[in-house]
């Protein structure tokens, strides 16, 4: 299967669907019929809420001097 196609939303898939941050937004809460091709954070508010948007920030991951 082709995740990306499948969850209509290219992003790094692990075990295929742990997030989908450019996924389809459905207005929040939305129907496990649409099998998680929403905007999604598995591990914040679970795989059938779908986001209106996202801000993706990177920081180094040691402040070592």
């Amino acid at each position: 299967m082709n995740c990306a196609q499948h969850y209509l939303g290219a992003w790094w898939y692990k075990s295929c669907h742990h997030s989908n941050l450019f996924g389809m937004y459905f207005g929040g809460t939305f129907s496990s019929s649409l099998d998680n091709k929403g905007m999604v954070w598995r591990h914040w508010r679970g795989g059938l809420y779908s986001y209106k948007s996202i801000k993706m920030m990177v920081r180094p991951k040691c402040r070592c001097a």
